[in-house]
């Protein structure tokens, strides 16, 4: 009997590492059918993810055709996570133009926290929006990319690409985003959507939750009320609102001088794997052909084997995801629920609109011709909601199981 074949990809200066608990899901529940192989692409890691979507796109369809055998596989299902589901998103684009799906039925695509609609130079956090506005120039041509300096993303929407028209030969398409605590990757992109139905505050909506996910997960075809009246807080409960602020306060001024000290490392490096990266793409530009064909996809720059990687890329991706998930940690958690729906609820939540570019609002169009299954995340009490979506670090996380359960009940194997 032949394989369903799975494939996994990280995110920005992330590792095969990073996506093992998806994995190890998918594994749990359908591994004893003897009908699932996995594969997690592994020329991107670290910073090569800098080579911009392109690049790192066609890396992941060199591995996945390497690896793929049609005597052995019948299905094939792509999952990204970050950055790395708009890497899966080029790699699509290559296989049907390549013919693959010809020889292999595509099943899901799903995509955890990625910036479908590209990224925005503003964020909550002022240290966070410092670095995103250099973004573009310190992240090599994938800064370019997700700033949409760059066309790659608007073209990898147009109806006629062979991107799109790869997409659509998937049964399914899924995109899980998180409403709240991910400064690097905001609900409306991940959703791809121009405007956030819960509200500039959610914790005012009474929200309908996913049978047996709640107060985790819901379906974005909900509708979401508001509070018919807020709950007012005792004299307490205030005192120790403030009483947490101002703590609070204290412990993050002193935390923000020695992050900004980091930030100024990290941005040294970032420009240092940035010239490092455009030279492999240099190289790339001048080795292939006037068309993609089979002999400019072979051009393209690999990273070392495993145990060739330099100790210098190794830190570097390391300490800068430290830094960032050091940000990441600024963004106050909500450290209440919001309320379940209930029959006493008032109007319709008013969704607060989102300032998207021209070139954006494009891309959502195109993408919405598109079926989409789309699922907001509510990690309460939870500052790195980025890495909680796909429990990333790999460690026990009951907040991050109702998300892992309600992928894999929905997932056609």
């Amino acid at each position: 009997m032949k394989k369903h074949l799975v494939v996994f990809h990280h995110g920005l200066w992330g590792m095969p590492c990073h996506v093992k608990a998806l994995e190890e899901t998918l594994i749990k529940a359908f591994g004893s059918t003897g009908q699932l192989d996995t594969l997690v692409i592994s020329s991107n890691a670290r910073t090569y993810m800098y080579d911009g979507i392109e690049l790192c796109g066609i890396r992941c369809y060199q591995e996945i055709a390497d690896y793929i055998d049609y005597s052995k596989h019948d299905r094939i299902s792509l999952v990204g996570y970050s950055l790395g589901g708009l890497i899966v998103r080029y790699a699509i684009g290559l296989m049907y133009e390549n013919h693959m799906f010809d020889n292999i039925k595509a099943m899901n695509y799903v995509s955890f926290a990625t910036p479908n609609l590209g990224v925005s130079e503003h964020a909550e956090v002022a240290a966070f929006s410092w670095l995103l506005r250099w973004g573009k120039v310190t992240l090599g041509k994938v800064g370019q990319d997700l700033f949409n300096v760059s066309d790659i993303l608007l073209n990898m929407t147009q109806p006629d690409s062979i991107y799109m028209m790869g997409l659509a030969e998937f049964k399914t398409r899924t995109v899980y985003a998180n409403v709240m605590g991910d400064i690097l990757v905001p609900f409306w992109t991940a959703a791809i959507e121009d405007k956030v139905i819960f509200g500039n505050d959610v914790q005012k909506a009474q929200i309908k939750y996913i049978e047996g996910a709640g107060p985790v997960l819901t379906d974005l075809s909900f509708p979401v009320y508001q509070l018919c009246s807020k709950p007012q807080k005792s004299s307490e409960d205030i005192i120790r609102d403030k009483l947490h602020k101002a703590q609070t306060r204290a412990v993050f001024s002193a935390l923000y001088v020695t992050l900004t000290l980091a930030s100024a490392l990290v941005f040294s490096l970032s420009l240092v794997c940035s010239w490092i990266s455009y030279r492999r793409v240099a190289e790339y530009h001048r080795s292939k052909d006037s068309k993609r064909n089979t002999a400019s996809i072979a051009s393209v720059p690999k990273p070392p084997a495993k145990h060739r990687r330099t100790s210098f890329d190794d830190f570097v991706a390391r300490e800068q995801l430290e830094v960032v998930d050091a940000l990441s940690s600024m963004e106050q958690p909500y450290q209440s629920e919001a309320s379940e729906l209930s029959d006493h609820h008032g109007d319709l939540m008013p969704p607060a609109p989102v300032d998207l570019t021209d070139v954006q609002r494009t891309m959502k169009h195109n993408l919405d011709n598109l079926k989409w299954r789309k699922f907001a995340t509510l990690f309460w009490n939870i500052r790195r909601t980025h890495l909680a979506i796909i429990n990333r670090n790999n460690a026990p996380n009951p907040a991050n199981k109702p998300v892992m359960d309600h992928w894999i009940s929905i997932f056609q194997f």
